[in-house]
């Protein structure tokens, strides 16, 4: 999502967007990779990306990462993709709970996969490249480039 400059500078790996992406059904298509259901999102992804990478801050107690991010990528899939409503897709602001789309979607369980051990990977394994514990890429089975 933001990070495809890094990761094409440093990694000399071709990714499906950057933060300079001017395409908005591109963009959408990304958000609607990372919002959508587990499962769902893997029927997408696997066609498109070998890894997916999300940023995580929350083992440091912060929230801003790529769950935090998440509604926006939601109102960006939505203004594409119909099936995608971005009013379904929050935190709660007291008790800090996801709803029910957000708990269910690619983004947050790949954040929280090291968090919580209820989180299934049945679709998507952390990567064997290693790297800091706030950066957690995925390998997608099937995929075809970095997502």
């Amino acid at each position: 999502w933001d990070y495809g400059y890094q990761i094409n500078g440093l990694a000399n790996r071709t990714t499906l967007a950057d933060g300079n992406t001017w395409n908005h059904e591109h963009i959408a298509l990304v958000g609607k990779c990372l919002v959508s259901p587990t499962l769902e999102a893997h029927k997408i992804v696997r066609h498109l990306a070998d890894y997916v990478l999300v940023w995580s801050t929350r083992y440091g107690g912060m929230p801003g990462d790529d769950v935090a991010k998440s509604p926006h990528m939601a109102r960006i899939a939505g203004s594409v993709y119909r099936d995608v409503w971005a009013g379904d897709f929050y935190l709660d602001q007291r008790t800090g709970r996801p709803s029910k789309m957000m708990r269910a979607s690619l983004v947050y369980n790949l954040v929280n996969m090291r968090l919580d051990p209820s989180v299934p990977t049945v679709h998507f394994r952390p990567s064997t490249a290693g790297g800091p514990r706030s950066a957690a890429e995925f390998r997608a089975p099937d995929g075809k480039q970095h997502l």
